[in-house]
């Protein structure tokens, strides 16, 4: 598994301020460009299931989960990292 170190960005709080969005909703993140299916290919390609990915971001499983089934939008700082770990197994080839 690539190693990355965490970001302090990935423990934000609950009492952090939230960033708007331009569709009007809120969240602690600002939102990445990462659709499902490019997660779900991430995953194959860092052969990793979602129970890792989710250890390795220090995030639960169901929101892996629910960014890989298109229920929830990727959080940009989580994009960001997944796409971190791809170019370092890119470059490790």
């Amino acid at each position: 598994m690539p190693r990355i170190t965490h970001p302090e960005y990935l423990h934000l709080s609950s009492s952090d301020p939230l960033l708007p969005l331009d569709n009007g909703k809120s969240s602690a993140y600002c939102v990445g460009d990462m659709t499902s299916n490019e997660l779900r290919s991430a995953l194959g390609e860092l052969g990793m299931d979602q129970r890792q990915l989710a250890g390795y971001l220090r995030v639960t499983e169901g929101a892996v989960s629910r960014w890989v089934n298109g229920e929830r939008e990727i959080p940009g700082p989580i994009c960001k990292l997944v796409e971190m770990a791809l170019a370092e197994l890119e470059a490790t080839r």
